[in-house]
């Protein structure tokens, strides 16, 4: 019975060595045979340039699917987009179903992981995108091209992302957008025709803007949403999903689908938990200094819905963001002030149709900062092809009074800020030096400024004014001190209200002399 019981153990430990010697022998038998072969099919697919350094076969890392992983993967596009890399990734896994490999009916995928990616996508002002990379299909398939199709069948079940950062810049639509190190996973059985799929996923840093206009400026997101999924037949309802921005928490209701023109939407914003502090986390220097201690007051409402059909860069659909703020005030408990009277009415909406139609207005946003009134208001219309704005500033700002309401740590800051100016008017009417129908008077003066940041010279600006026309901006008056180096400056600005709104040729002149300048 021992000798039994020794030989069937011998036998096993043999057939355990025998698999797990084939299991790290075998991969090295397709690692060629599967880089030729992406190889191949990616230059059939694509018009671009890419490339890896390695491919790796693993029969263990996912067992019992082997690992098929690129490394140091690029992609880049040609002709204008030639020097512009669109993913640039450390690693791309895909777990592929082992006995799919023995044989020519196609590899089974189930997961894949991307790691330490970097996607640039860009849109260039004639609406080219780079990622337009896939050769067209020809007109008729035969079946030789049928059974090309099957290489690869996408039986997915998860995707995992592990530090992934994307920035997304469409120059034709003035939409800019930047997400850092972003850690997701999705799962769900995507080979089916319906499924239930669960999105979690964090980011550090996301930024978005439209038409120059600051949306969300480096705020940390957080999402785990459930998705009812269509997949046949393209359409996904949203069920039970938490969005949190900072420390705002949000929650989405509706569906969008897909259609042969872009997508149709129905979706609306819940977000009844926020208060004036939440709101003041979206302020990346508010949000990063004590801000468990922050007291605040105040009332707060956020509504936000999108509604339509999105087809390309020609429609969006009808959409609206109104948030507004009344008799709000913030303080940190360990300063003598702070700030209150806080009333802010902000609205970005789209009737539906082009995204030039869109019109953003902040009016009012007034606050008193230590005692001292401010108040700012501003309207944009047509951002995209003839930006038509209006704004105004009017209001004192002692920077003296700055360390009273805000934790400054190393710096040092006083001053007299005095802004009494209103802008307004056309793109089109700077390009065409209609300067008489423009409006542009005020000034905005500078007294007894002083910087001090730690490792750096002193600044002392002892007076500045600059002085506002449709024609030009006027800097007069101006010296300014940098530790024992002084600065005298006398200059005027044309074409500034281009410069701004379209990085139009700013033109001018500048006068500067000094009386000592150590430019070590």
């Amino acid at each position: 019975m021992n000798r039994t019981v020794k030989k069937t153990m011998k036998i096993a430990g043999i057939t355990l060595g025998v698999i797990l010697l084939l299991l790290l022998i075998l991969p090295f038998a397709f690692q060629g045979k599967l880089a030729k072969l992406v190889k191949e099919e990616g230059n059939k697919m694509l018009n671009a340039q890419f490339d890896f350094r390695t491919l790796n076969i693993s029969l263990l890392r996912n067992f019992p699917s082997a690992s098929v992983s690129l490394e140091d993967f690029w992609l880049k596009g040609t002709g204008p987009f030639e020097n512009d890399t669109l993913i640039q990734a450390g690693e791309l896994t895909a777990a592929v179903n082992l006995f799919s490999l023995f044989g020519d009916g196609g590899y089974d995928i189930s997961r894949i992981i991307v790691k330490d990616t970097r996607v640039h996508a860009i849109v260039l002002e004639d609406g080219r995108p780079n990622w337009d990379v896939m050769k067209p299909s020809p007109d008729a398939e035969t079946p030789e091209d049928e059974t090309a199709q099957e290489t690869f069948r996408i039986k997915l079940q998860k995707l995992s992302v592990d530090n992934l950062s994307v920035v997304y810049d469409d120059r034709q639509g003035g939409v800019f957008a930047d997400l850092s190190r972003l850690e997701a996973d999705c799962s769900g059985d995507f080979g089916s025709d319906r499924t239930v799929v669960d999105l979690k996923m964090e980011t550090p840093s996301l930024t978005c803007r439209t038409g120059g206009i600051p949306l969300l400026n480096k705020v940390s997101l957080e999402a785990d949403m459930d998705v009812d999924a269509d997949l046949a037949g393209g359409k996904f309802t949203l069920r039970e999903n938490m969005l949190r921005l900072n420390a705002i928490q949000l929650n989405l209701d509706g569906w969008l689908a897909q259609t042969k023109q872009g997508m149709d939407m129905d979706l609306r914003l819940n977000t009844n938990e926020v208060g004036f502090k939440e709101l003041l986390s979206l302020i990346p220097a508010i949000y990063a200094k004590d801000f468990q201690d922050l007291k605040t007051d105040g009332k707060v409402t956020l509504n936000a819905f999108a509604r339509g059909s999105m087809e390309g860069n020609t429609k969006v659909p009808q959409f609206e963001v109104n948030l507004d703020v009344k008799d709000a005030m913030f303080r940190y408990p360990s300063l003598p002030a702070g700030v209150e009277k806080i009333n802010i009415s902000a609205l970005v909406r789209n009737a539906g149709g082009p995204l030039d139609a869109t019109e953003i207005s902040v009016a009012p946003f007034d606050f008193v900062l230590a005692g001292n009134p401010f108040s700012l208001n501003a309207t944009v219309k047509t951002p995209v092809s003839d930006p038509d704005f209006h704004l105004t500033a009017r209001g004192k700002l002692d920077l003296g009074k700055v360390k009273e309401v805000y934790p400054l740590d190393d710096m040092q800051l006083n001053g007299l800020v005095q802004a009494d100016l209103e802008l307004g008017g056309r793109l089109s009417m700077v390009e065409k030096e209609q300067y008489e129908q423009m409006q542009a008077k005020g000034s905005l003066r500078l007294n007894q400024m002083k910087l001090v940041l730690k490792d750096m010279p002193p600044v002392d600006i002892q007076q500045s004014v600059f002085t506002f026309s449709p024609r030009y901006l006027q800097l007069s008056e101006t010296t300014v001190n940098i530790g024992k180096n002084d600065l005298t400056l006398d200059s005027r600005f044309e074409n500034y209200l281009g410069y701004a709104l379209k990085g139009s040729t700013l033109k001018g002149t500048l006068n500067v002399s000094s009386n000592h300048l150590n430019l070590n």
